[in-house]
């Protein structure tokens, strides 16, 4: 897209478990849009809190006793899990011949960035639960293209969905063009329904994808899309990527 601003980072949450079908799904897109991998350690404030909450308490093995939290065995193991993930990112990253760097809460989203967020395992099945889907940055609230993974994603093709037009210069499709060529994916690009609401794009995959079933819808930018994207996400149980408005697929060339 001639004169777009370009997708810089791919940011990931290291702070708790990364599954496996996430990062790769996150390094297949960066590794086709040419992007930095971030990842970025959120603070968890409520965490502390519980341990002075009297009434809660956790198993624990081999003695099967309840006990009281305890915080800092709760911080070290946040941290020995954080340091894991850190470890798989940097691993994915290297074997694409990516840029890869850490942060924190306090480096802000931007419209040049696509973050990557997956829902929790206990949550698949919370239907309609918008506010499910946000986590502490609150994805709503950020400019930063989105993308969103369900924590056991249904089986699925080499497939990729995106819901725009068969035009270069159209964001969900070339962002579609520029995927499929890198990995091999089948795309299928489709107009959007009228309206276009989660119900309408998870019968128009249906009638038009059957019987495969896609691992990635694009969507177009804006608004509309955005607040719908997790609802699609639950009905699909596919991943859903809605891009940035006025962003185009970075044109950075890879590191050696």
């Amino acid at each position: 897209m001639p004169g777009a601003l370009q997708y810089r980072r791919l940011v990931l949450e290291t702070g708790e478990h990364l599954p496996l079908h996430t990062l790769r799904l996150a390094g297949d897109l960066a590794g086709a849009l040419g992007l930095d991998i971030v990842g970025i350690s959120p603070e968890d404030p409520n965490l502390l809190e519980l341990t002075r909450v009297a009434l809660l308490r956790e198993l624990r093995l081999p003695g099967h006793d309840w006990q009281p939290l305890d915080a800092q065995r709760l911080l070290f193991e946040r941290t020995l899990l954080s340091e894991q993930t850190k470890r798989l990112i940097s691993e994915e990253a290297a074997a694409r011949g990516l840029g890869c760097a850490f942060g924190d809460d306090n480096d802000p989203l931007s419209a040049s960035d696509i973050a990557v967020f997956t829902r929790p395992l206990w949550d698949a099945k919370r239907f309609l639960a918008q506010a499910a889907w946000s986590p502490r940055v609150g994805y709503e609230s950020t400019s930063s293209a989105i993308v969103l993974v369900p924590g056991a994603p249904a089986q699925a093709s080499r497939l990729v969905a995106a819901i725009g037009e068969t035009d270069d210069d159209d964001p969900a499709a070339s962002i579609g063009m520029r995927l499929a060529s890198a990995t091999g994916d089948d795309l299928v690009i489709l107009r959007p329904p009228a309206p276009m609401s989660a119900a309408n794009l998870t019968r128009l995959l249906e009638q038009e994808l059957r019987p495969r079933r896609e691992r990635l819808v694009i969507l177009p930018p804006g608004t509309e899309a955005r607040q719908i994207a997790g609802e699609l996400a639950d009905r699909r149980n596919s991943s859903v990527l809605v891009p940035s408005l006025a962003i185009g697929p970075s044109q950075r060339r890879r590191r050696p």
